[in-house]
């Protein structure tokens, strides 16, 4: 989900993510491109902080094999990478770490560089593991770039998460981390200049998984559909096939969006920063007893079958649950209690 469509609505309307304490941070969003491009042409790596808003993460970008430029939110955050990545290109050998596509239990490739005589040498082989070393350097391949902007030969930098990346254009990995070995040396922190993007272009590239967030919807409704009608009545057999597509992504689950002001009236009462799930029964015109979910997340209502030819349900129907998502705080409610907190809510 963090890589869909909902990931870019959840950075606008909710300021955080469910993590508490020092760990609290905005929600992600999973991206294989986050620009924005600064005024001179050349694309900054960024991060979306609270309510959507590009931050301009710290990083170093190689111009030509002469030249680079610094960019940072502010000059403390470029002051700490240059300090961390100084320490970290000091380190022999120094840890590379590839994240393999497709790869399965053991997507990542890490290797070596050695430094001698202001040179880097790849070792000659590399490992596959399952989980990613600490203190290591990420690479990463640049994508092609739009016309407008000029492509840098390199770009290092360090994401929101504290991880050093380097996204590699023009040049090798060897190239690039003699470069920046030398352009930690030479920088001079204290000429920098404060500048403000006007109108920045921001540019978001995601690839996104089809019927993810279906799947993800209705693990919600079997979830509410276990506590409040019991496990023994979602063990049944007509909840085989959704369980199998939660699990597997087949068969495909179909969400539809509801638009109609009839239907989507049940939650107008319920505030705009709250998710809200109506797990009802229906029966089609051929007898057939259907559980299904209406649900409205970020604000956009869809309605989806959870099981078809299911038992009588042994609780009265429907069943509803709030999430407010700001407070991270989740309640349920019968159709009694509902009925009453739409009363509330609409005499206020």
């Amino acid at each position: 989900m963090r890589s869909s469509p909902v990931a870019i609505a959840r950075s606008f309307m909710q300021p955080s993510g469910r993590k508490r304490g020092k760990e609290t941070c905005p929600p992600k969003v999973e991206a294989q491109l986050k620009q924005i491009i600064n005024k001179y042409g050349h694309p900054n790596e960024i991060d979306f902080g609270q309510h959507g808003k590009p931050i301009v993460l710290p990083q170093l970008t190689m111009i030509d094999d002469k030249e680079f430029a610094s960019t940072a939110e502010c000059i403390e955050d470029l002051t700490a990478f240059v300090s961390r990545l100084t320490e970290l290109l000091a380190s022999s050998p120094l840890l590379c770490i590839r994240k393999l596509p497709d790869a399965g239990e053991y997507p990542f490739e890490v290797y070596t560089l050695c430094h001698c005589d202001g040179q880097y040498t790849r070792s000659p082989t590399s490992q596959r593991l399952a989980k990613p070393p600490s203190n290591a350097l990420w690479i990463e391949e640049a994508s092609t770039q739009p016309s407008r902007e000029t492509p840098a030969l390199a770009t290092i930098f360090r994401t929101s998460r504290g991880q050093v990346v380097v996204k590699l254009g023009g040049v090798t990995i060897e190239q690039a981390v003699a470069f920046y070995r030398l352009a930690c040396q030479q920088i001079r922190l204290e000429n920098c200049i404060e500048g403000t993007v006007v109108n920045p272009l921001v540019n978001v590239r995601m690839t996104m998984r089809l019927g993810v967030m279906e799947r993800v919807i209705a693990k919600i409704g079997l979830n509410i559909a276990a506590f409040y009608l019991g496990g023994a009545y979602i063990r049944h057999t007509a909840f085989d096939p959704v369980k199998s597509a939660i699990l597997e992504g087949h068969p495909a689950i179909q969400m539809v969006p509801v638009t109609q002001a009839g239907m989507t009236a049940i939650f107008n009462h319920v505030p705009a920063d709250q998710h809200v799930f109506a797990l009802s029964a229906v029966f089609t015109p051929e007898g057939r007893h259907v559980l299904v979910m209406m649900s409205r997340i970020y604000g956009v209502s869809t309605f989806i079958n959870l099981a078809v030819d299911v038992p009588e349900a042994p609780e009265l129907l429907p069943f509803f649950a709030t999430v407010e998502y700001t407070e991270h705080r989740i309640r349920m409610w019968s159709l009694a209690e509902f009925a009453r907190f739409m009363t509330v809510n609409s005499s206020s």
